[in-house]
């Protein structure tokens, strides 16, 4: 009941700093189950705040997005990939793919998604003629001669 409240005077607030400023809609953000109570006194109390625009917070919508990308990876080959090659223990494999493990989820499509831009690459440079692979060489290499500059 006193979260109801709290979460209820936040959204009058919202509306009342928002009509102060003159805009039309306010704006509030989140945690997933504090946004739950939030539309659902939305619902009960509309019209009341019809105008006011419910945002889930960062963490909440990267996790819905690991779940959406666990989604689009199952049954791909690739959870196969990451489990046969100890990236991830295969009692891991359903809640990486749920995105229900933020550091895991983290790492592990940061390692993903540089193995399959490297694969991509290698496959750009074999359409390459011998001077452009020759350039892209110079370039990579300048590049990194750069970097080990600048950490100096």
């Amino acid at each position: 009941r006193r979260v109801h409240g709290v979460v209820k005077e936040t959204m009058v607030q919202t509306m009342k700093i928002a009509s102060e400023i003159g805009q039309e809609y306010g704006i509030v953000t989140y945690d997933l189950n504090v946004a739950f109570k939030a539309y659902s006194i939305q619902v009960l109390e509309s019209p009341r705040f019809d105008k006011l625009l419910i945002l889930l917070g960062n963490f909440h919508l990267e996790m819905a997005f690991f779940g959406a990308l666990g989604t689009y990876l199952s049954d791909c080959g690739i959870e196969y990939i990451l489990t046969e090659t100890d990236v991830l223990a295969a009692g891991s494999l359903q809640g990486f793919l749920k995105g229900k493990y933020y550091s895991r989820c983290t790492r592990i499509h940061t390692i993903l998604g540089t193995a399959l831009e490297c694969l991509l690459f290698n496959e750009f440079r074999q359409t390459l003629i011998e001077s452009d692979i020759a350039l892209l060489d110079q370039i990579s290499s300048d590049t990194i001669t750069s970097n080990v500059i600048a950490e100096l």
